[in-house]
């Protein structure tokens, strides 16, 4: 394959998942001998000063297009209801054909990572005919769905579904190629739109060697937010016949969303068995599931990144069935959530199981046998040794190659 210049495509670096994503990607590209880079639409979001960024992001070259035009940093601001959009997001999808038009050296492609990105991505190649590859991990019509199917009146959801499935089956038409994060998730999407993308799983670190025994303490993981809270994860701990340490890691967005989770901690009277870290560097996050029992997960996906890293490291997990890749007794517990179509009592609890009976006996079973404990997560270190950054890219080189090389007949 011919080596590429290739921007690889956010709308904003957050913290917690994306800047993995980003510095991995950009970083094995030019492994590959492409002229690969990182391209953010607006430098707010983590902060460049801050650890996590200077540890996966600092060694690539970043783009940011809103030091370049003002119009971004001016519309960086919510569209009212959408959480998920922001202005400068439709800014971008209007104007970043022609901004990209005074480039000396043209994109020879896009990388765009998520639904609001890769409409932009598809603006950019309907303006300058720059191709795409779309990672999608969430189609919008699957975000509408999922979240505001009882937020908004009934005739204003079902237009705004029907204009999502048409925005969905366009970006996906026009791209390249389309992945996303499973083959769960490869399903969902072809209910949701009727069309058939790649299944592309995320890539580790796995470690060399893992510990030859468990810790005593939990973990859980996340970049924690109001869709995404680890709450009910302190039911759990009340339910256990014996104090266990939980100990919580990753980035509060916002971090008023950490106030509230100290409020549910004493709400609860837990202060001696809830430890708040608040975001870990890569080696803190190693030596965490290094010697963690097991992660407990609140949230309920066909795939997750933190599950992912805590078993490339030998830790087992439990969390709500849903998960593909992941067999339910043999690489961790997986038990059914019971949720069907339960509308949460309190949105900071999305995600709770209707009965989390079945939840806290399986932590149970983890927190009483240190041994199952270390067989599952040795199971799941082999299984993880498959998933690798490398694997992941050569994988996405592969799929551009095989689409490119048509055109280049």
């Amino acid at each position: 394959m011919r080596p590429l210049k290739i921007g690889v495509m956010v709308d904003r670096i957050t913290p917690g998942a994306t800047p993995k994503f980003l510095g991995r990607e950009v970083r094995h590209l030019r492994e590959l001998g492409h002229d690969a880079e990182g391209v953010a639409i607006v430098d707010s979001g983590l902060p460049a000063s801050g650890p996590q960024f200077e540890e996966y992001l600092g060694s690539i070259p970043i783009r940011y297009m809103s030091q370049e035009h003002r119009i971004f940093q001016r519309t960086d601001f919510r569209v009212p209801p959408f959480g998920f959009l922001r202005a400068f997001d439709i800014a971008a999808g209007y104007t970043m054909g022609h901004f990209l038009k005074s480039d000396v050296e043209p994109y020879d492609l896009l990388i765009a990572h998520g639904s609001i990105t890769c409409w932009i991505a598809n603006k950019i190649w309907r303006a300058r005919g720059i191709p795409y590859l779309a990672v999608l991990w969430d189609p919008i019509s699957f975000i509408l769905d999922d979240v505001y199917r009882k937020r908004l009146p009934g005739p204003v959801f079902r237009a705004a579904m029907q204009l999502g499935v048409r925005v969905d089956r366009r970006l996906i038409d026009d791209a390249l190629v389309t992945v996303t994060g499973s083959d769960w998730y490869a399903q969902m999407t072809k209910e949701y739109t009727g069309r058939t993308v790649e299944p592309l799983y995320p890539g580790v670190e796995v470690g060399e060697t893992i510990p030859d025994s468990r810790g005593d303490f939990l973990v859980t993981l996340d970049r924690w937010d109001i869709g995404n809270m680890p709450i009910w994860l302190l039911d759990v701990l009340l339910g256990l016949t014996k104090p266990v340490k939980l100990k919580v890691a990753g980035f509060w967005w916002p971090e008023e969303m950490r106030v509230e989770f100290e409020k549910a901690v004493a709400a609860r009277g837990l202060h001696n068995q809830v430890e708040i870290l608040g975001p870990v560097s890569e080696s803190q996050l190693i030596d965490l599931f290094s010697t963690a029992r097991a992660m407990i997960f609140p949230h309920k996906a066909g795939i997750n990144f933190a599950v992912m890293e805590a078993a490339a490291n030998g830790c087992p997990t439990v969390m709500q069935e849903g998960i593909d890749l992941f067999i339910h007794g043999e690489t961790g517990f997986f038990p059914s959530s019971g949720t069907g179509d339960r509308e949460p009592a309190d949105v900071l609890e999305t995600h709770r199981p209707q009965d989390l009976s079945a939840f806290i006996r399986y932590t149970e079973m983890l927190v009483n046998d240190e041994r199952l404990a270390w067989r599952l997560g040795a199971n799941a270190w082999e299984l993880m040794k498959s998933y690798s950054w490398e694997h992941r890219v050569k994988r996405m080189e592969f799929l551009i190659d095989r689409r490119l090389q048509p055109q280049s007949d």
